[in-house]
């Protein structure tokens, strides 16, 4: 299972298990030399067209074609692996704590609809997002501990919105580019940029 949340799709490595009773198919196992079973290949006899319906593949139908086992008494048996490729709506608003849940639909026959709850491992976010963010606001604190005199705290100041607006840019390159929802982490790092901004003109008016 892969879930590529830049573009909103799911991919699974499933195997598909159809089994189904064709009258047609029957025969006696004593005129045809006690033979039980066959291999036919699934064009040459009726199969269900069961299709993913929010697929997200041209095709439709990412299935490998195997055999389908038939019995004497009209049992069909198919069992075809497959990777398919659906659609999977992500809300970002809690990234990297987020949950997701996408939804495999098949159809025609009966709406069968697999619901699939991915939960994000947070650890590699931890050390590279949270951290960093945690330490940039630090450093945002350290601004308020100088002498007002100090040339150092305006060009501290500069170093903490820049530190920022790259920091932003890392986290919006790791997002779907949707209007559905904001990430709370995104939300905090521009009000951050604000009060550092304002603090500039705040710097600049009164002079220290």
């Amino acid at each position: 299972m892969l879930a590529d949340e830049k573009n909103q799709l799911l991919v699974t490595n499933v195997w598909l298990k159809l089994e189904w009773n064709d009258m047609n198919l029957r025969w006696n196992t004593s005129e045809y030399g006690g033979v039980k079973d066959l291999r036919i290949p699934p064009h040459r006899i009726w199969k269900p067209d069961v299709l993913m319906y929010n697929s997200a593949d041209e095709g439709f139908d990412g299935t490998y074609q195997t055999n389908v086992v038939v019995r004497n008494n009209g049992s069909c048996l198919y069992v075809p692996p497959g990777i398919f490729k659906s659609t999977c709506k992500i809300d970002i608003t809690w990234f990297p704590f987020d949950d997701q849940r996408c939804e495999m639909k098949f159809e025609p026959y009966i709406d069968i609809t697999f619901a699939i709850i991915i939960r994000r491992r947070t650890l590699y976010y931890f050390f590279n997002l949270i951290i960093p963010c945690v330490l940039i606001a630090s450093m945002a604190l350290l601004g308020f501990t100088l002498p007002p005199d100090s040339g150092e705290k305006l060009s501290l100041g500069v170093t903490i919105l820049l530190s920022l607006t790259v920091f932003l840019n890392m986290v919006a390159e790791t997002m779907p580019a949707t209007s559905d929802a904001v990430p709370l982490l995104e939300m905090q790092t521009l009000t951050k940029c604000r009060i550092r901004f304002e603090n500039y003109f705040y710097i600049g008016y009164r002079g220290y």
